[in-house]
């Protein structure tokens, strides 16, 4: 990096100050710097000004034409600029995929769509929150709002046919049997918006696990930890790589660096349960009732639970947490050797 820009942002009220400069990464010489107070609603025109002086500071030119999603929150007069603070809270609580978070990041886009209607990434980033939760669920929940989903992928594609976060997300719809539909739209989502790092981050996910090209797959899941370091999941993701190659510690020291860059990343406490269950199944319970209290609701982490008290040979613990599921009695029927049982649960 040769260049960095950095400085601070507070608003008050309606009002928004910016201190900023431009700095050599190498010797520190700031090369331009500049403060702004400007009302909330020039807050489009004040991100375009900065941008052109830093511009001209490396005497550089920008020749990228304004997109459709910076047109939209123009369009929408003052509302635009608290429709896209209302985007920004609602990306940052997805990147904890916690059942609550997320309903609350819905809950901020469909004001972030109600102030700015034509903002296309809202639309995606909506699916997004949808399927998430839903894949928390299973394949019922899944199949149920599929075609939500998939309007909302239509209607980003129609505000913005070149959002690359639209066909990520139509990627993430693809069904068993349409992998190379499904490749070809992750690579045209990073082609379109090469700083999207869910793109990268499903994309390597897909390579690793389903497609057997495990080298590609490493090299773009750095990609992605090297795009947006503070985004917890690339982290994880490269951890469970390195848990799928028995790399033990290399997993559990990426999984306390998503936990670090986001305390609330409840995976990363379940992957280092997994790690810890090798040989130390008290302290696996310890970090998965962790994140089980993140997100009571997870149908998924009280699984892993439900197994770790088995293993642990307290029946009584894993019947309370997997209540009357079928999964969870099957587990229970396997630990009591009830194979009779299991299999009427089977059929």
């Amino acid at each position: 990096v040769r260049y960095l820009v950095e400085g601070s942002v507070r608003r008050d009220a309606d009002r928004v100050r910016v201190d900023v400069r431009l700095v050599e990464a190498a010797t520190g010489f700031q090369l331009w710097s500049e403060y702004y107070s400007r009302s909330l609603a020039g807050l489009f025109a004040l991100q375009a000004d900065i941008a052109t002086q830093v511009a001209r500071a490396l005497q550089v030119t920008l020749v990228e034409p304004k997109r459709p999603a910076a047109r939209a929150l123009e369009n929408a007069g003052p509302a635009g600029a608290e429709a896209y603070i209302e985007y920004l809270r609602a990306r940052q609580l997805m990147a904890s995929w916690v059942t609550a978070d997320l309903e609350k990041a819905s809950s901020h886009l469909h004001n972030t769509i109600s102030l700015a209607p034509d903002f296309a990434p809202a639309y995606a980033a909506l699916g997004e929150a949808i399927l998430i939760q839903a894949n928390d669920k299973g394949r019922v929940e899944l199949a149920r709002v599929h075609d939500t989903v998939k309007t909302l992928v239509e209607k980003s594609m129609a505000l913005d046919p070149e959002l690359g976060e639209a066909y990520g997300l139509r990627a993430m719809l693809r069904p068993e049997g349409e992998e190379v539909l499904m490749e070809q739209d992750l690579r045209q989502s990073i082609a379109l918006n090469p700083s999207y790092t869910k793109a990268h981050e499903l994309l390597a996910e897909r390579l690793f696990f389903n497609f057997g090209r495990p080298q590609e797959a490493l090299e773009l899941i750095d990609q992605a930890r090297a795009l947006d370091p503070l985004r917890p999941r690339a982290h994880y993701l490269k951890a469970l790589m390195m848990l799928d190659s028995c790399e033990f510690e290399q997993a559990a020291t990426l999984a306390r660096e998503a936990l670090r860059v986001n305390p609330r990343f409840r995976s990363g406490f379940v992957m280092l349960g997994s790690i810890a269950s090798w040989g130390e199944l008290a302290e696996a319970a310890r970090l998965q009732e962790h994140a089980l209290a993140l997100d009571p609701r997870s149908g998924w982490i009280g699984e892993r639970l439900h197994m770790t008290y088995l293993a642990l040979g307290d029946l009584a613990a894993a019947r309370e947490i997997g209540g009357d599921s079928l999964v969870s009695r099957w587990w229970e029927e396997l630990f009591l050797g009830d194979h009779v049982a299991r299999g009427e649960l089977i059929y």
